[in-house]
């Protein structure tokens, strides 16, 4: 009976770490939090997995928008030099 319980908990980290992924990949094409939630909630339902209290949906949504956000400012700064960040930065303060 142990070793069933140590891979049905194995099975269950498993399909957290693949739903996470599927997350991660999602949040590059839903720039709101709203629609990464609607998006974790559908993947939730088509594996057929019970929806968790608000709290741990709350945590899993910050965690994966947060990582998000360390992509693009971490590309941003890659790729634009101090010059155009300044351009970018003088146009964001016309408007």
């Amino acid at each position: 009976n142990l070793p069933c319980i140590a891979s049905l908990i194995l099975s269950l980290k498993a399909t957290q770490v693949k739903i996470k992924e599927e997350l991660y990949k999602s949040a590059v094409f839903h720039p709101r939090q709203r629609k990464l939630c609607k998006e974790f909630l559908n993947t939730l339902v088509k594996n057929r997995i019970a929806i968790p209290g608000y709290t741990t949906l709350q945590d899993i949504i910050s965690s994966v928008w947060n990582y998000e956000n360390k992509r693009i400012i971490q590309s941003y700064l890659r790729y634009t030099s101090k010059d155009q960040r300044k351009m970018i930065f003088s146009l964001l303060h016309k408007t």
